[in-house]
């Protein structure tokens, strides 16, 4: 989040029950203050089973992209503060009073978007949902149909800390990995000065939670929550071998696949809370994640963000031509500078994922 550094700025959250807001027990939220102390009470609320299915979503999901950007209703508020609870977040969510500028902000960022990324994802966003005090700055998770498989995602987004322009977002998220050392500056770049603003940070963002969303049936990656890797294979998934395997059969583990060979610093690389990485390494964890087929650094922390971080990365250079630049200096010198991947032998494969993902025959 990027002033509660503490917990992060993108948290996808495995919120099952979210799902069926508008179909909940007026109940929950009194029932959740009766668990306050109560950790297995709690989690029997969390797992328990309301209306979970996209005919709760229906009637918004009907709606023009641009109006499904509403207030979070009632029912996601309880749930996402049975959620912290559950998690042990101090923060408590509220439906947020949204700021003309953000809003407009928000819209323009969308309707600036290629038309491509909006048929992509059209029929699988089913809202974005605006909050305060979230605990991270966005979420995104599964809306399911009767048959328990995900058909769509839900979107949620913390305006109140969703405020810094394009570049500064973008070196706050880049840093959170690195202990800071005042001999170190890394600095991101995803816009020209003239463009360095909030609408330009925020079609950022949301682009990495449309990636998400358009890898919902697209049997691009295992599921984020709930995946059963003996009944559902990892052969099912070709983005996801190009860069993943299983660490441990029994519990569906995975590590990267060059954990052991050329991307020791991988396991280490932790965003937005316990940095655990001195930012004098820095410059060796770039040259690293360059000897593999990862788009970012970012990309790199699981599948699921792998492949969000390729779409964003892709839509924001390849089909929108703008720039991404991780630049480290020492002392004024210039040690690293890294642009992505797109344009590289190592990155070739994806790059044919993604056209034919936009470009379908």
């Amino acid at each position: 989040m990027l002033l509660n550094l503490q917990w992060g700025a993108i948290r996808i959250s495995l919120l099952v029950v979210m799902l069926g807001l508008f179909q909940t027990s007026p109940c929950k939220s009194q029932e959740a203050k009766l668990c306050e102390e109560n950790p297995d009470c709690l989690q029997q609320l969390h797992d328990s089973p309301p209306a979970r299915y996209n005919r709760s979503w229906q009637a918004i999901q009907a709606l023009p992209i641009d109006r499904r950007i509403m207030r979070a209703p009632n029912r996601l508020i309880d749930y996402l503060n049975l959620d912290n609870q559950l998690h042990g977040f101090p923060n408590k969510p509220r439906a947020a009073k949204i700021p003309r500028k953000f809003l407009k902000a928000l819209k323009t960022a969308i309707a600036e978007m290629p038309g491509k990324v909006i048929d992509l994802v059209d029929d699988r966003l089913m809202g974005i949902f605006l909050v305060e005090d979230l605990g991270g700055s966005g979420m995104t998770d599964y809306v399911f149909d009767e048959q328990e498989d995900a058909v769509g995602a839900i979107v949620v987004l913390d305006v109140s800390v969703l405020t810094l322009p394009a570049n500064q977002w973008a070196t706050w998220k880049e840093n959170t990995p690195f202990v800071p050392d005042p001999d170190f500056d890394l600095q991101a770049i995803i816009e020209a000065d003239a463009d360095n603003n909030l609408k330009q940070a925020l079609q950022y963002i949301l682009l990495h939670e449309l990636g998400h969303v358009a890898s919902v049936g697209a049997e691009i990656h295992p599921p984020w929550s709930d995946w059963n890797c003996r009944d559902d294979p990892p052969g099912r998934y070709p983005y996801f071998e190009l860069s993943w395997e299983l660490a441990d059969e029994n519990d569906c583990t995975v590590r990267s696949r060059f954990d052991t060979t050329v991307f020791s610093y991988r396991t280490d690389v932790i965003y937005y809370f316990g940095a655990r990485l001195p930012e004098s390494v820095s410059p060796d964890v770039y040259a690293q994640l360059e000897q593999t087929n990862f788009p970012s650094l970012y990309a790199a922390t699981s599948p699921a963000d792998d492949f969000a971080e390729a779409f964003v990365t892709y839509v924001h250079q390849e089909l929108l031509n703008k720039s991404l630049e991780i630049r480290i200096d020492k002392a004024g010198k210039n040690l690293t500078e890294f642009n992505g991947c797109w344009d590289m032998p190592r990155c070739a494969v994806k790059r044919k994922i993604l056209e034919d993902l936009f470009s379908p025959e």
